[in-house]
């Protein structure tokens, strides 16, 4: 009888600690669909989720679009032309991303997006 309540008191409380979550933890478990957008309950607590993915599917374009300019580290020789398009791509990812994060964006992908262009353009100490 003795076992039982001591195991039902261990279970009692791992169960209390489990919900007994801070409300700034809260906040930041943001739960996704299968295509990373936030779901509606996250939507009806901050709004401004959505507006974060979409600044992260807009800079993940411009990394496609940098990758098939062939832009990046191993560039090679390469045409200013193709320079100059391939620095107005990485400037506009970077202006997009940095104000996004300036904003307050929530969403740690920016973070990771931005330091992937960083490295891209081959700027790794501001990455």
């Amino acid at each position: 009888m003795k076992r039982f309540f001591v195991s039902a008191g261990f279970i009692l409380c791992a169960a209390v600690s489990a919900f007994a979550i801070d409300a700034d933890a809260q906040q930041t478990l943001v739960t996704r669909d299968t295509f990373g957008r936030p779901n509606a309950w996250d939507l009806a607590m901050d709004p401004t989720l959505m507006g974060d993915f979409e600044v992260h599917v807009s800079a993940r374009r411009l990394l496609l679009q940098a990758d098939e300019l062939r832009c990046g580290r191993s560039n090679g020789s390469k045409s200013s032309v193709d320079e100059a398009m391939c620095d107005n791509v990485f400037a506009r990812a970077t202006l997009l991303l940095t104000k996004a994060i300036s904003k307050g964006g929530k969403d740690p992908r920016l973070q990771f997006d931005l330091g992937e262009v960083l490295q891209q353009e081959d700027r790794n100490e501001d990455a």
